[in-house]
């Protein structure tokens, strides 16, 4: 009897030590939500700045335009150089007017969403090439 009651004090000990070593989450901050004035009809960024990649977001009717922009000197592939992430899930096939984007040139994306939804608020919109990350929050707010 005596060894079941150690076993099992071990076994409680060692389930608190590991729910207890497990590393704190740093919550998640939203440093540059946009705050839009417009309705939802036609929600649109800031002016783009030269040299980002991803450029004037904008939702409407329930997708999310965007422009995405070549700072490299090599052509990109969309998809392949570049993945389009929205809410933490990756866009296999964003809807934009070329797949390539020659050097210093802009490609228009209807529908950076892919077969993804908005969500009703904040949608957090990633574009990744290589090392470098653009990420932009953008209001698609049905009220």
């Amino acid at each position: 009897m005596k060894k079941k009651t150690w076993l099992f004090l071990i076994l409680i000990l060692t389930v608190f030590l590991i729910m207890g070593c497990k590393k704190e989450q740093e919550p998640q901050t939203d440093q540059e939500i946009k705050t839009p004035e417009q309705t939802q009809e036609s929600v649109e960024q800031e002016q783009g700045e030269e040299g980002k990649i991803l450029n004037l977001l904008r939702c409407s009717d329930n997708r999310i335009e965007a422009e995405l922009y070549n700072n490299r000197e090599e052509p990109l592939v969309i998809g392949e150089d570049i993945k389009i992430i929205i809410r933490g899930l990756i866009v296999p096939i964003p809807d934009c007017d070329n797949t390539t984007i020659k050097p210093g040139e802009t490609v228009y994306c209807s529908d950076i969403t892919g077969k993804y939804k908005i969500k009703d608020g904040i949608n957090r919109v990633q574009a990744n090439l290589l090392r470098e990350r653009a990420i932009e929050d953008i209001d698609c707010s049905l009220s």
